[in-house]
């Protein structure tokens, strides 16, 4: 072996040495993390960079107006409910990849309600409360500050279930709603519906056993085992691409966002579980907020419902009864991507965001 060939084997090794050094730095770090770590990461990636402003506090709720680009802006205001699982800025994680960010360059009036961090003054708040209090006295704040006799409303994830709620409950306010890999029909949603069963998922005994807040860790635990083919795949991905600058800055924007988990209000989450999931309320056309029923027929409105093709926590069926239970004229879009990656992953994302903003600015 001449020494040309000797170098070669050198850098090689030099080159798998700090790879695994990487790999491991970047695992280490990700487990590690600490709810106090997360303010820092935010300002460290920039996380969540779309300029906003606080319009509405309520208890941990706030509503963010955000701030728009173009002088001229689309006549009905925009309203963003996010998931209650997981915070809300996957959908403005950084610069270009952020559909809020797209939303704004195009001339709509977003606002958004992020939930916060629910805590033991939370725990007799109701899954009622969180819709009929905290989303009504939000969707009135919007109208009131721009004149509007209208919204249109977005979900995401559990939020599109909630979104969904509150048209039905109040389809007057609505001008159009869009749902984004929005759960509906929960009898057969996937894993999920299957370990919460309730012959095995005694729901009661669970918020009994937790009290006011379901803690973070208790619901998430069990997201990676729903497709632990892509868990493995994502690690796999991570390895081959440590040494890559650009895609680490984009792996830990996803990651710190997926560790940067919440809890879960203890009522709040004992009426999801048993009205939806076990009992399938919503679909069935008999959930109720405040005694008042939330039927799905009663949404007239425009509907985009927007779905991956691969989402591993909620099948595309659960999501595409919904077009089947409105009144309104639907329009059904599947995205190749997973629950997540159809508003982070290029191209993906993009089609998402055409879709969605088409559907928003046409007449």
């Amino acid at each position: 072996m001449d020494n040309e060939q000797q170098t070669m084997m050198s850098e090689e090794a030099k080159e798998l040495l700090e790879k695994n050094r990487k790999y491991a730095e970047v695992v280490l770090k990700s487990y590690s993390l600490s709810p106090d770590d997360f303010d820092r990461i935010k300002t460290e990636l920039k996380l969540a960079p779309t300029p906003k402003e606080v319009i509405h506090t309520e208890c941990s709720v706030k509503l963010y107006r955000y701030t728009p680009k173009k002088k001229k802006l689309h006549s009905v205001p925009l309203v963003i409910v996010p998931s209650l699982i997981l915070k809300y800025y996957v959908m403005d994680l950084i610069t270009d990849h952020s559909i809020i960010e797209h939303f704004v360059n195009q001339g709509i009036d977003v606002y958004l309600v992020d939930w916060g961090v629910p805590g033991d003054e939370h725990g007799k708040l109701t899954f009622d409360y969180y819709i009929d209090t905290f989303l009504r006295r939000c969707v009135r704040k919007v109208m009131r500050r721009t004149g509007s006799k209208k919204i249109n409303l977005m979900g995401q994830c559990l939020g599109g279930t909630i979104a969904s709620v509150y048209a039905a409950t109040y389809p007057e306010q609505i001008n159009k709603l869009l749902c984004l890999t929005t759960p509906i029909d929960f009898e057969d949603a996937g894993l999920l519906s299957l370990w919460t069963d309730s012959k095995t998922f005694d729901i009661d005994k669970i918020v009994e056993s937790y009290g006011n807040v379901i803690p973070a860790d208790f619901v998430h635990a069990c997201f990676q085992y729903l497709d632990v083919k892509a868990t493995v795949q994502s690690y796999k991905k991570l390895y081959n691409n440590v040494l890559d600058d650009n895609f680490l800055y984009y792996y830990r924007a996803l990651d710190s966002w997926l560790k940067d988990k919440i809890p879960f209000p203890a009522q709040v989450f004992k009426k999801f579980i048993r009205e939806l999931y076990q009992e399938n309320r919503l679909a069935k056309g008999k959930f109720t907020v405040n005694g008042k029923t939330a039927d799905l027929s009663n949404i007239t409105c425009p509907v985009l419902n927007v779905v991956s093709q691969f989402d591993h926590v909620f099948p595309e069926k659960s999501a595409k009864a919904l077009n089947d239970l409105v009144t309104g004229e639907t329009e059904y879009h599947v995205i190749p991507a997973g629950h997540v990656t159809l508003v982070t992953i290029f191209p993906q994302r993009f089609e998402t965001f055409r879709v969605m903003t088409e559907f928003i600015l046409k007449d």
